[in-house]
């Protein structure tokens, strides 16, 4: 019978003092779920979810499951509706699923939503287009005329908004 090779570690910290000293910490199986993340949803679609990116990278759910981590997008995706073209994707460890495969979802998540929340940050990161400062989203034409069309809608709800503050106070002063 033949016996295995025998390895000593000397001087060896465990994962469990390390992560007691040090800020690095290991990922736990919980923060791969979109339920444990702490992540607030937006606005829910027929595609999906809209969720708000608080973290230095966004996340792309598919079921609630964390399958991709991208650095300049602006919200976080949890998709629900599934595509022949995302299914192969999603390998057994579905950490690696490529862009190509979700970003039509993305794309359809986007162009449904519409909720005041989603509209300002939208508006907000549309004003930095000229200066190249923006979020991949609007490498999409139809994002950007989408885009376009929250932010004609936002200064037109200002402006009723005012105009009604304006008769008001018209008529306080009568």
């Amino acid at each position: 019978m033949r016996e295995g090779s025998k390895i000593s570690l000397q001087g060896a910290l465990s994962l469990e003092k390390v992560s007691k000293t040090s800020e690095i910490r290991p990922p736990s199986a919980k923060d791969f779920f979109l339920l444990y993340s702490g992540e607030r949803l937006i606005e829910e679609t027929r595609y999906g979810a809209l969720i708000e990116n608080k973290r230095k990278r966004s996340r792309i759910y598919v079921n609630g499951l964390c399958v991709a981590e991208e650095d300049n997008l602006l919200f976080s995706y949890n998709i629900t509706s599934l595509t022949k073209k995302l299914l192969p994707s999603l390998n057994r460890e579905r950490t690696n699923v490529g862009r190509s495969a979700y970003s039509d979802k993305v794309k359809s998540i986007l162009l449904e939503c519409s909720s005041p929340v989603f509209a300002r940050k939208l508006v907000e990161d549309l004003q930095r287009i000229q200066t190249g400062d923006v979020h991949d989203e609007f490498q999409w034409i139809d994002v950007q005329l989408h885009a376009n069309l929250c932010s004609a809608e936002v200064w037109y709800n200002l402006v009723i908004i005012l105009q009604r503050n304006e008769r008001s106070l018209g008529k306080k002063a009568s």
